[in-house]
């Protein structure tokens, strides 16, 4: 009798476990989520006109490496800091670009993921066009005489693709102030370029910082950004 009713109380207890859930499994604790995604904006970047937003992604597999994708914008007066000759009033660039790099992260024994020390290499791409004038002769009409040559201002255009890659050294990490994020890098690069413009050479390979430049270059910066 004793062990019929042991035998009962424990299908009934079977029977309440799967009926009200395990109290085991209800209890059992969850891992906290690992954040993911860090968002960042170029600091130096729109003293050039250009805008550029980074998104880098966590690879949960290997958690010391992620994944950055950093689109490009160029809109805006040009400026001496880019080139050196004299800029004209007008002197407008437009233009977009993508830039892929992946990072390898030394953290310390106590450091946040996506947090410390860091190499990173990988590709960009740009494309700018560039409004300028440029002092030529052109014909004029007048009513009833005949046209005559003017040496004045005349609109071009120039188009510029250029391509590389880079190197970079860096160290990310926290601020104190809630969820934001602090970038600092350097690094070393080439790239080429190719123009296309009705004047003879390019008006844009004045400097290592003008947007035809070509040849090898040092990227230095600081990028402020949000943990997602």
């Amino acid at each position: 009798m004793r062990a019929a009713a042991a035998t009962g109380y424990c299908t009934l207890g079977a029977w309440a476990a799967l009926l009200l859930g395990s109290p085991v499994v209800a209890q059992t604790p969850q891992l906290p989520k690992m954040p993911g995604w860090v968002l960042k904006a170029n600091v130096f970047q729109p003293l050039a006109r250009g805008y550029h937003l980074e998104a880098e992604k966590l690879w949960r597999a290997h958690p010391r490496t992620s994944l950055g994708l950093t689109a490009q914008w160029y809109r805006g007066a040009v400026t001496g800091l880019t080139v050196r000759r004299e800029v004209q009033p007008g002197e407008r660039v437009r233009g977009v670009g993508a830039e892929l790099l992946p990072r390898l992260y030394f953290p310390g024994p106590d450091a946040q993921l996506q947090s410390g020390f860091y190499l990173a290499a990988g590709p960009h791409v740009q494309h700018f066009r560039l409004h300028f004038q440029e002092y030529g002769w052109v014909e004029q009409a007048r009513p009833d005489e005949l046209p005559i040559l003017v040496y004045s201002p005349l609109p071009y255009v120039e188009t510029i693709t250029r391509y590389g890659a880079s190197v970079l050294a860096g160290y990310q990490g926290p601020l104190e102030l809630g969820p934001l994020m602090l970038d600092f890098y350097a690094g070393i690069g080439w790239r080429q370029s190719r123009f296309h413009s009705a004047l003879p050479g390019s008006r844009y390979r004045t400097s290592i910082l003008d947007y035809g430049a070509q040849g090898v270059y040092f990227p230095v910066g600081f990028k402020l950004g949000i943990r997602l």
